[in-house]
């Protein structure tokens, strides 16, 4: 009885954890509501819906791959309609932004086949359309990737700035010319994209804006002397893709 008296105790402990947890989410404060599942979980991890309200806050905090392992966890004890459409919300969230998608979109193709699995039998198909239109995308960013693989990685950069400059549209095989700005305060190493005269952008210098496969301008910028030319590529993730000529 005594030990029986303690476990209840320890439960309840753990369901107010657990519901604090979920009203500090509720308030915005997903980061606060993390510690309290954590405690709550390290006391008793059999619980499905602790793990169900862990994922979703992970999921607020962009760490999905975390966020996955504990809907996978929550599934793994008990069936939950509810937990498999959010695995399923979530693993869309991840795949769908360019700042969020896994750079191995092999993986990230077979992560939306996986939701397709989870939600099979309790969605219906207008709702499972959109993580097939999803795949399609990734698979032609797969196929975009063995295109660039072509190509010498430090000759390829992103143009960045269109919007600056009247958002221009770019075909395939477009010529541009590059031009060295060293008096640029902001950046002495910036270098600016010309297209029949006109300028049309930048080549992308930090890490929020260059594709994770291209260059940086302070990479390519004492190339640009014997390679102040540049063609127009591909749209890749809503990002424009040159290559020096």
């Amino acid at each position: 009885p005594k030990r029986n008296s303690i476990s209840d105790k320890k439960s309840r402990i753990c369901e107010v954890l657990s519901e604090e947890s979920w009203r500090l989410y509720t308030k915005l404060r997903s980061e606060e509501a993390l510690v309290l599942i954590n405690v709550a979980l390290e006391n008793s991890d059999t619980h499905p819906n602790d793990w169900n309200r862990k994922g979703i806050y992970l999921k607020d905090l962009k760490r999905f791959e975390e966020s996955l392992e504990c809907y996978n966890r929550s599934l793994s004890i008990k069936s939950d309609r509810n937990v498999r459409m959010n695995k399923a919300d979530m693993i869309f969230s991840w795949i769908d932004s360019p700042l969020t998608c896994p750079k191995d979109l092999d993986y990230a193709y077979r992560l939306l086949d996986d939701a397709i699995d989870t939600v099979s039998g309790c969605a219906d198909d207008y709702y499972i359309e959109k993580f097939h239109g999803l795949k399609e995308i990734i698979l032609e960013y797969i196929n975009k990737d063995k295109e660039l693989e072509e190509y010498t990685s430090e000759r390829l950069f992103t143009i960045t700035g269109t919007r600056y400059c009247g958002n221009p549209s770019f075909e395939k095989g477009m010529i541009f010319d590059l031009v060295r700005e060293p008096d640029n305060i902001r950046d002495p190493d910036a270098i600016t994209v010309y297209l029949d005269g006109k300028r049309v952008g930048y080549v992308a210098n930090s890490l929020d804006t260059t594709s994770y496969k291209t260059s940086r301008a302070s990479d390519i910028v004492d190339m640009i002397l014997a390679h102040p030319k540049a063609r127009f590529l591909m749209t890749y993730q809503d990002r424009y893709i040159a290559y020096l000529i």
